[in-house]
């Protein structure tokens, strides 16, 4: 094989073709488009609806989707062009004023810009901010290209390609931070995958898990080009970028450069010659395998349900797309008909939370079990909260090789996911039933604000649509015939409904609609469609 001369500067790397905000591909990868969405049956375009957003850890309300004045025995979908809605909305930046508003409600901004915590809807940890801010973030940004950013940059932090593992005793929370700050600039600003690694490798964050020349060689073939037996090379990476150390514990981990560069060149992966690091940063970025492993990672999280062959299938055909930026790679993913239609898979914890709270009409106001203003603490810092997700198996850019793409399912991670969503949000209704003086919106999931009386719209449906409303919220799916029987025998003997008396929510004694969805709720988490996206075809 023929030798290459590298260049030593980063402004030399190559791109990867005209950008393309809309990347589109064929193939495997083709997007769902929508009117092959709209001939989906009512209940498979929710299905479908919730996949997209909840990976995205939002949801959709159930009247929002259906018109519910028409009931739901015959649904009717009232949400039109969802799919380019979404595609659209992801794509347009918050204004500044927007934006603004967004972080005054979620950190209490004063006049001047300052953080004001009394004024803020949650509260916050100093010693783990970096871990909750992209949380609440990605939860209250509306969805736009800001909030996109934000949960790329946030997925990402948790893949071994960017993870600042903070498990090791080298690294610490403001790795943390650099690594989120850095992402989300550089993908806003529109810099490209290689830009991005590029930037990424020297950082002190990076050297910081990695820790010596030799292995910051060796870890550098092995995430950003999925080689695993580069010993040799690996040797010579570490002689070219010899004139770097870490200090130890006791000099704080500290990046430090020698005089002592290294003047001999070497050649590593057959064919490239390289003199320093920068060289070697240079090898990696413009290896012809670097992109497919960037897009293999990531699709190993979205389609963990899927065979290799079908995984594969996917990369190829993105690949083949020419994506430039992390945009188009997760853009070509979502939006693809396999990952909407044809993927099974467990959902992430925090998509299950955020999606379910999201239908639930849920408003994070003050001392309301585990889900209120103290909720993204709970979730990264108080270990003894049900809602820490570390206990699940899914802590937060923790682990040196980043989150594992198979969600951890066994025993105790799967038993503390289920407690979480069991105890903490679905029999938590006074967090959802909309009946406080603080929520925000007109009404809750059951009744109006700050009072006794329905939703309006729920009044019109009976007892059998009722429970097609909390199974579409929970499950996201409607209530089998089976199930609809026992659960209006559950309803006579508990709450004093008549035979022949389930024309419509009056049956509910003292208007307790809220407690007959609790029992439903209560059997949903034990479904195991609660905790997948299903696949439609």
């Amino acid at each position: 094989m023929g030798l290459g001369l590298v260049a030593c500067g980063q402004g030399n790397v190559p791109s990867d073709g005209p950008s393309d905000s809309d990347l589109r591909p064929k193939g495997f990868a083709a997007p769902l488009t929508q009117k092959a969405f709209d001939g989906l049956s009512p209940e498979e375009r929710y299905q479908v609806a919730n996949k997209l957003l909840g990976t995205l850890w939002r949801g959709v309300p159930v009247d929002s989707f259906f018109d519910l004045s028409r009931g739901l025995d015959k649904p009717s979908v009232a949400h039109e062009d969802f799919l380019e809605q979404t595609r659209r909305a992801l794509s347009e930046p918050l204004s500044a004023e927007r934006r603004e508003a967004a972080e005054t409600e979620i950190f209490g901004l004063d006049a001047q810009g300052n953080r004001d915590p009394e004024q803020a809807k949650y509260r916050f940890d100093d010693e783990r901010l970096p871990k909750q801010e992209p949380l609440a973030r990605i939860v209250e940004y509306p969805l736009s290209r800001d909030m996109f950013a934000v949960w790329m940059a946030h997925f990402l932090a948790n893949t071994i390609m960017f993870s600042p593992a903070l498990e090791m005793e080298s690294t610490n929370i403001n790795d943390a931070q650099r690594v989120m700050a850095s992402l989300e600039r550089k993908i806003t600003d529109g810099q490209s995958v290689r830009e991005i690694v590029r930037g990424h490798l020297p950082t002190l964050s990076r050297w910081r898990v990695s820790r010596s020349p030799e292995n910051h060689a060796l870890e550098a073939f092995e995430l950003y080009l999925g080689l695993f037996d580069t010993e040799e090379d690996s040797r010579k990476g570490g002689i070219a970028c010899k004139d770097f150390y870490l200090t130890d514990e006791d000099m704080g981990y500290e990046l430090v450069q020698t005089p002592f560069a290294n003047s001999r060149p070497q050649v590593i992966l057959d064919q490239y010659y390289i003199t320093n690091c920068d060289d070697l940063y240079n090898v990696i970025v413009s290896d012809p395998r670097f992109m497919p492993r960037v897009v293999e990672v990531i699709v190993n999280y979205l389609m963990a349900g899927r065979s290799a062959e079908d995984r594969l299938a996917m990369v190829e055909s993105i690949v083949k797309s020419g994506p430039e930026t992390f945009e188009d790679i997760f853009k070509a993913i979502l939006f693809s008909r396999e990952y909407l239609l044809g993927t099974r898979r467990v959902q992430a914890v925090d998509e299950n939370l955020f999606g379910t709270l999201a239908r639930l009409k849920w408003s994070a106001y003050p001392e309301r079990g585990e889900v209120d203003d103290d909720i993204f603490r709970r979730m990264t810092r108080l270990s003894y909260s049900q809602m820490y997700l570390d206990n699940m198996g899914w802590a937060t850019m923790e682990y040196k090789i980043g989150r594992q793409p198979d969600v951890p399912m066994d025993a105790l991670s799967f038993a503390n996911y289920h407690k979480a969503m069991r105890e903490r949000v679905l029999l938590q209704h006074r967090a959802y039933d909309g009946n406080h003086s603080e929520y925000p919106g007109e009404h809750g999931l059951f009744y109006r604000r700050d009072t006794e009386d329905l939703y309006s719209p729920l009044a019109s449906l009976d007892l059998r649509e009722f429970v097609d409303y909390v199974f579409l919220t929970g499950a996201r799916r409607f209530a089998t015939d089976a199930e609809k029987a026992e659960l209006l025998d559950l309803a006579r003997q508990r709450y004093w409904v008549r035979e022949g008396d389930d024309a419509s929510l009056e049956w509910v004694d003292d208007n307790r609609a809220d407690d007959f969805a609790r029992a439903i709720f209560d059997y949903i988490s034990r479904l195991p469609e609660l905790y997948y996206y299903r696949a439609v075809q």
